[in-house]
């Protein structure tokens, strides 16, 4: 692709090409399913050993393709291996019977693909997104003198200071004409967020509607939950949303006004979801009982009065609760100057005709632009009169790969070939030792660093590796990754072992459970680490949050220790080989530079020193020459198991 033109049979193909990694991931892990009720548009089903949870997007797989189904609205919070999910249902063509067989698969980027795929074959890319991804829209002019502005922060009610950098960026935003454009790149730490809340704050005073608009939940959660309340909304399902967030919803527009939503409805609302759990509680117990057998023959065997009974009990109080839910959910809206959304839930909404209210806005803000791949970008324009891209050009493109290049496949990327952004370049976040890697290998040294971040130092007494008050610590194990050729992901159990002890021997020390985190960037890995954490002794070992890279964009804690699994031997099928270019996914760069960036106080990482120097990539060449500068400190450690 030219960097002027944006083939739409390229785009498309992409798409497919995503579509298929997406479900062919998502096959390995299908629930079987059988249906309780069916009244549309509530399906109530019991599935058995699955963990659907609500705001999933499921369906149906045969030879051929996905089917979506819906959205799962309750799942089930018992701890029975049966679960009860009720699904709300998307298509009106569904047919579906009591005692029906289905198995039923989750992956919200089935769904998004599947969208995204009719959009372009019937050639609903607006004009509006062609002309902002292809350079022909007007760059908003940067504000040499910008006024200086200041944010109350709701959460916490202190008042943030914005910097001259950020207030360039704010004054900017301000002073957008229709049909102009802004980007803004924000490095990690810089503070993007703040600058968003305040771009968003602003404008609403001055009358506008603004959208926040992100492809991660926790983007949007992080703008909305610096502002008031009274005018700002966050959309989407509840249990994807961050609890604060959840609950600044279920207050908002609860005062004595009757154009905002009486107290009553919202007690109604949590009233009948507390009656429906505990219906759905006790229809898994029964279903569990009686051994829940999918197989229609013998549906009778578990359709005694009692569990029929239950089933009509949640199917009708779950037409009341969705009746009075979306009643609530417009009231707010329609009194909201200020929405925040998913991209996905956006687009999927207005697609099947889930949200009923105007989707124009004077203003969007889309945030994490850099990992929203270009044709949800275009879509997004035609909400909007300005449109403001906030990202980072050396973080995480689009999870999805295909043929394109991956400048074009970002949104953020594809935008900056042709808009010159405003960068932020006070850094806020990490303790000099652990950005200055970054800020002199990736961003050439453009950051300033902070002087309040020296401060950021954690030392837990008597401790094997925080006891001291080096902020960067790099673990070196023997440990050998293993291919698994079903998954295609890897693992590395010496290293998964090492993690555990770090962990336990940090909870041992008194260290604050919330303020780890564990990155890796191999769901293998993510699943070895939690099983081994599962069987822990420690208290609180059990919940530390280990995820993947990709989930931590936009995240910080104070302690972050990253799993590198790669080495240069690697076992397959029981069998030792040579890996070819086994650092290339665990090290690839941008990928790198957001897990090394998420740590406050303390980066540790895990992996095989003597690997990385003879093998690694570029960016892990760098490593070693930091580490031979002096700011790594590099301790030895042991396993139980090599491999």
């Amino acid at each position: 692709m030219s960097n002027n033109y944006l083939d739409p049979s390229e785009l498309l193909k992409c798409l497919n090409s995503m579509k298929k990694d997406a479900l062919r991931d998502a096959q390995r892990f299908p629930a079987d399913c059988v249906v309780l009720d069916y009244n549309y548009p509530n399906l109530i089903v019991g599935c058995n050993g699955s963990e659907f949870e609500d705001g999933d997007y499921v369906g149906t797989f045969d030879q051929k393709d996905y089917s979506t189904i819906g959205i799962v609205i309750h799942g089930s919070s018992s701890t029975s291996t049966t679960q009860v999910i009720v699904i709300e249902v998307t298509r009106y063509d569904i047919n579906l019977v009591p005692g029906q067989v289905i198995q039923l698969i989750s992956d919200p980027g089935l769904l998004i693909y599947k969208v995204l795929i009719n959009f372009l074959k019937v050639r609903l890319i607006p004009l509006e997104g062609i002309c902002l991804f292809t350079g022909c829209k007007k760059v908003a002019k940067p504000v040499k003198n910008p006024a200086q502005y200041s944010l109350r922060s709701y959460g916490n009610n202190v008042t943030l200071k914005l910097n001259l950098c950020q207030n360039v960026a704010v004054d900017t935003a301000l002073n957008m004409n229709k049909d102009e454009v802004l980007l803004i790149t924000g490095p990690p730490g810089t503070g993007k967020t703040r600058v968003i809340a305040t771009i968003a704050n602003e404008l609403q005073k001055r009358g506008e509607k603004v959208l926040i608009v992100s492809h991660s939940n926790t983007a949007v959660d992080n703008a909305i939950e610096l502002l008031d309340p009274n005018n700002a909304l966050r959309v989407g399902v509840p249990l994807k949303i961050r609890n604060p967030i959840y609950s600044m919803w279920t207050t908002i527009k609860t005062s004595s006004n009757t154009n905002k939503i009486p107290n009553n409805i919202l007690q109604q609302l949590n009233s009948l979801k507390n009656t429906i759990e505990k219906a759905k509680s006790q229809l898994s117990w029964y279903l569990q009982r009686q051994k829940l057998n999918l197989q229609r023959s013998q549906y009778s065997q578990f359709t005694s009065s009692q569990i029929q009974k239950l089933i009509n009990q949640i199917s009708s109080l779950q037409r009341e609760y969705s009746l009075l839910l979306n009643s609530a959910m417009n009231m707010a809206i329609s009194n909201s100057k200020i929405i925040g959304s998913t991209a996905a839930y956006l687009i999927i909404s207005e697609y099947y005709r889930k949200l009923h209210f105007s989707f124009h806005f004077d203003t969007i803000i889309v945030d994490e632009s850099s990992q929203l791949d270009t044709i949800m970008g275009m879509l997004l324009a035609k909400y909007g009169d300005k449109w403001i891209f906030v990202g980072d050009d050396k973080q995480l493109p689009p999870v999805a790969k295909c043929h394109l290049n991956r400048n074009d496949l970002s949104t953020y990327k594809r935008l900056k070939q042709f808009y010159i952004p405003i960068l932020l370049k006070t850094h806020y976040r990490s303790h000099p030792h652990i950005i200055g890697f970054s800020n002199k290998y990736i961003y050439n040294n453009q950051l300033i660093i902070n002087q309040a971040c020296y401060n950021n130092i954690l030392v837990l007494n008597g401790s094997k590796y925080f006891g001291t008050n080096d902020p960067f610590i790099f673990v070196d194990v023997p440990g050998v990754h293993i291919f698994d050729p079903n998954t295609k992901s890897c693992k590395n159990i010496c290293e998964a072992e090492v993690v555990v002890k770090i962990i336990e021997d940090y909870l041992n020390s008194g260290g604050i459970k919330d303020e780890l985190g564990v990155i890796t960037p191999y769901r293998l890995q993510k699943k070895e680490i939690k099983d081994k954490l599962s069987k822990s002794k420690v208290n609180g070992a059990k919940d530390v949050e280990v995820d993947t890279v990709d989930a931590y964009q936009g995240r910080e804690k104070d302690v972050i220790v990253i799993s590198l699994v790669s080495t240069y031997n690697r076992i397959v099928n029981n069998a030792s080989t040579i890996a070819n270019n086994p650092f290339k996914f665990s090290a690839d760069q941008d990928r790198f530079n957001v897990a090394i960036t998420r740590a406050r106080k303390k980066l540790i990482i895990v992996g095989n020193l003597n690997d990385i120097k003879r093998f690694a990539t570029p960016i892990l060449n760098n490593l070693v020459q930091y580490i031979n500068q002096g700011y790594v400190k590099v301790l030895q450690d042991s396993c139980n198991s090599i491999i």
